[in-house]
């Protein structure tokens, strides 16, 4: 039976837990897969990202954990790679998401607040929420090519708050 955990984060990027405490509470749950996927470095440097001087971190010890782990439980090295983040390269996996619709230079994150994604609606969308909605659809569904993912993490992100605001039926 297989076991796992393939989307996680951790301090270093908006997780609560370290890499190493992460790994140790798989294994003590027995789980005989786990997966570090920590968001990929994004050039709007959103508090949620690796920072970049994070990422060599985050890769070295993940692999370190994934040697020391050898044997007991399989420990993967992925990273949760945004639209518009960076792929480091040499991962196992790849976990494509979308956080954020881009117009023109204005990064709007769908995941920060109700009246944030308001705001945004009103200020890039002219107040039509199906145009918001239809533009980060369209980067959900170019997230294959774009990122080269296995598997698409959190596809209706965009939809976080609307049990808040009903904004789109």
């Amino acid at each position: 039976m297989l076991l796992g955990d393939f989307h996680t984060h951790s301090t270093l990027d908006d997780g609560k837990s370290t890499l190493e405490e992460m790994a140790a509470a798989a294994y003590d749950l027995g789980l005989t897969h786990f997966g570090f996927s920590g968001h990929s470095f994004e050039e709007y440097g959103q508090d949620f990202c690796l920072p970049k001087k994070n990422v060599p971190i985050y890769l070295e010890t993940a692999r370190k954990l994934q040697e020391a782990y050898r044997g007991r439980m399989e420990v993967f090295v992925g990273m949760e790679l945004d639209y518009f983040g960076e792929n480091p390269g040499g991962l196992d996996y790849v976990i494509g998401s979308v956080h954020c619709v881009k117009q023109g230079d204005a990064a709007c994150y769908v995941d920060e607040s109700s009246q944030a994604s308001q705001r945004a609606v009103d200020e890039y969308f002219g107040g039509d929420w199906y145009r918001y909605t239809d533009a980060y659809y369209d980067l959900v569904a170019d997230l294959p090519r774009k990122t080269g993912c296995q598997w698409i993490g959190h596809f209706d992100l965009v939809t976080k708050f609307n049990e808040q605001a009903h904004t789109i039926d």
